[in-house]
């Protein structure tokens, strides 16, 4: 059959094959929540793993294609990322990782695209919640060793999580999640054994500039608050030295002085004290004890 109308490729072909499509992985899905995948007989699981994979790659690819010409197709990513993710999170849960992980880029990739086009809706942010893909895209590459791509991709959580919400102060939930980002990082630290890399891991902030890797732009006050949100995770947790809280402390009064923030430069400046007296108080010690 020849189409000369994308319209028709689309109502014919496309609808057709994605409808199929969502039939299969929900399929999959339904035999993932049954606890197949967590036998092994006669080869089951991975069978049943491929297909999961292979279908939901091939529904991307297929929407990609058709993206530019069919403007309808838009309107399944969100579909797609949210199918995506939720076989991904099972197969985490089931122990499979790198298939996990797989999926839960996809799902991010795809929710991206979405959240971008429909950025003109004020409430697409929260629909693609894309905060929650990668969180379970971070937890993968967390067990899989990836260490500084999991912190960057937690920092991306944080960020789109901060962003959904649509203002500048912290709740439970944002405090959640810096803390496993900063838990993250404290492993990363311990567990890189190659010194530029825990030191590329150390240096790693929430302000983090993560467009490359396709984040969002945060306003100054957002910024301020994950900062000062990551201040309170180092001390909450004892994760880091004096001098790295030091370092944040010193780019938060920088920032309030050129907004001529007099009450939050004074704060500051208070925590700065406080942090130097931490370190001489760590000198002391460590000179206590050579003598």
């Amino acid at each position: 059959m020849i189409l000369t109308s994308s319209s028709n490729t689309w109502e014919i072909t496309i609808q057709r094959k994605l409808a199929l499509l969502y039939l299969i992985a929900s399929i999959v899905l339904e035999i993932l929540n049954t606890g197949l995948s967590k036998t092994s007989q006669n080869g089951r699981q991975a069978a049943t793993k491929r297909d999961c994979v292979s279908i939901l790659v091939e529904e991307i690819k297929m929407l990609d294609g058709v993206l530019q010409d069919v403007p309808e197709a838009m309107d399944q990513y969100i579909h797609y990322a949210s199918n995506t993710f939720n076989i991904a999170l099972m197969l985490f849960n089931c122990g499979q990782i790198n298939d996990a992980a797989i999926l839960a880029r996809l799902s991010c990739e795809a929710g991206r695209k979405c959240y971008l086009i429909k950025s003109d809706d004020g409430n697409a942010i929260n629909k693609v919640a894309l905060y929650k893909k990668y969180e379970l895209l971070s937890d993968c590459l967390a067990k899989q060793g990836h260490w500084l791509e999991s912190i960057l991709t937690m920092s991306l959580c944080c960020q789109y999580y901060v962003l959904s919400t649509g203002h500048c102060t912290s709740n439970d939930k944002t405090s959640e999640y810096v803390l496993i980002w900063s838990s993250r990082k404290n492993n990363a630290i311990k567990q890189l054994s190659d010194k530029r890399d825990a030191d590329k891991a150390r240096k790693c902030n929430l302000d983090d500039d993560c467009r490359d890797l396709k984040g969002p732009s945060l306003s100054e006050d957002q910024t301020c608050m994950l900062l000062k949100m990551e201040l309170e995770s180092y001390k909450k947790k004892g994760y880091c030295t004096p001098s790295d809280q030091l370092y944040l402390v010193e780019k938060l009064l920088n920032i309030y002085t050129a907004r001529e923030d007099e009450t939050n430069c004074t704060l500051m400046k208070l925590e700065k004290v406080k942090v130097m007296y931490h370190m001489t108080a760590q000198l002391d010690n460590v000179s206590s004890t050579i003598r």
